[in-house]
């Protein structure tokens, strides 16, 4: 996962009218994420609805995603985390027998870790089940509850998690995203996880982003990274800015369920989403279609 500066898709987990695993999807998912300029495929996350999901299913994806990025020589992180220690090992086993390019886990949110000591101690049996399989630890406070210092995690988890590679971090948290960076950033990788303040994220330093807008925005950000790359900053906050009308305005309805099912326009029914998230509506659909299509197709993402 190491390189230049590179988007990682959150890919949805697409479903067939009667609920199953529609894995026929994966492999012209992935070749979608190739055209528009995606370099990896963050598997079995958020975006993939991955507590919704059987640990069968959740193998079954990462077999169909793996073998799919080879395809499309697409770089594959797995995500194994769970609420069940056994489950996460299984899940990193099998992750690393098909050949993930890289795993990631969030903490456990149901029964959470007391104290960052022993958050450390749960990745470490995590990442130790693969222990050449490059490790980031997925920070996502808003969801998990778990919400420890990171460059402190960084501090005590380098010494005692070989494998540990970086944070997948996708919180708002400037200063600590800066603070890990400036101690760790040699060594160690932030992947930026909040789409609308990618730019937030360029200006700080990290070196990479993960995120669902990747889906079907990628050709935004491309020119977003560009433009701050070569200096033009104004063009650039132009850039970001309609990322946060279409991210916006997909939360008015719901922002998976809305996201998921526009993927639908660019030929790829990823079908419904799995309770307890709600599909959005039909007339929800038609409205926001109305309002995002002459947007996208203005900005050359849809024809």
């Amino acid at each position: 996962m190491n390189g230049a500066f590179k988007l990682t898709a959150a890919p949805f987990t697409p479903f067939q009218a009667d609920g199953e695993i529609n894995v026929d999807l994966v492999l012209p998912m992935a070749g979608h994420l190739k055209r528009s300029g995606v370099h990896a495929a963050f598997v079995n996350g958020t975006t993939g609805e991955y507590s919704s999901l059987t640990m069968d299913e959740r193998c079954l994806l990462t077999e169909a995603w793996m073998d799919a990025g080879r395809e499309h020589e697409l770089d594959i992180m797995v995500h194994v985390g769970a609420n069940s220690l056994s489950d996460c090992v299984k899940l990193t086993s099998h992750a690393a027998s098909c050949g993930a390019d890289a795993i990631s886990a969030v903490a456990p949110s149901y029964l959470k870790p007391e104290c960052l000591s022993v958050l450390v101690d749960w990745m470490s049996a995590i990442a130790s089940e693969a222990p050449d399989c490059p490790f980031y630890y997925y920070h996502i406070p808003g969801l998990t509850g778990v919400d420890f210092s990171m460059s402190e995690f960084l501090r005590e988890a380098i010494s005692q998690i070989p494998s540990l590679k970086g944070i997948k971090f996708s919180a708002i948290q400037p200063a600590e995203i800066l603070e890990c960076l400036q101690l760790f950033g040699d060594s160690h990788e932030i992947f930026y996880g909040n789409d609308e303040t990618l730019l937030a994220g360029l200006a700080l330093g990290v070196h990479g982003a993960i995120g669902s807008t990747y889906n079907f925005m990628t050709p935004v950000y491309l020119e977003m990274i560009k433009a701050f790359q070569s200096g033009d900053h104004a063009s650039a906050q132009k850039w970001q800015y309609r990322s946060v009308k279409v991210v916006n305005r997909l939360a008015q309805s719901g922002y998976l369920p809305s996201a998921k099912a526009l993927m639908k326009q660019f030929g790829l029914d990823c079908g419904d989403v799995r309770l307890p998230l709600e599909s959005i509506s039909h007339s929800s659909m038609e409205q926001l279609l109305e309002d995002l299509l002459p947007q996208f197709k203005e900005l050359g993402i849809l024809s």
